[in-house]
């Protein structure tokens, strides 16, 4: 069976507990630390910006793509968007 998996545009990342960032610098310093707590894609971070949570909110929405996920795997290079994978069921 193929299956259309989503393409997520990661644009930030919280990192250390507390702080969301979008530098790619301190992302992977924090992954090969431990210290990577989640990552935002361009769709929450515009729904938080849609919600009125501040100026700051809405710059990070407008931001570059960091990279992007798919399969659970981090992808420097844009994926297409017709990927598909090939499932057994």
């Amino acid at each position: 069976m193929n299956k259309k998996q989503d393409i997520r545009e990661i644009i930030a990342a919280k990192i250390n507990g507390s702080t969301i960032t979008n530098n790619l610098r301190y992302i992977i310093e924090a992954s090969k630390n431990g210290r990577l707590n989640q990552l935002y894609d361009r769709q929450i971070i515009s729904m938080m910006a849609a919600c009125d949570f501040g100026k700051n909110w809405e710059n990070l929405s407008k931001s570059k793509t960091l990279f992007y996920m798919l399969d659970g795997k981090p992808q420097f290079n844009k994926p297409s968007d017709n990927h598909e994978t090939t499932t057994k069921t």
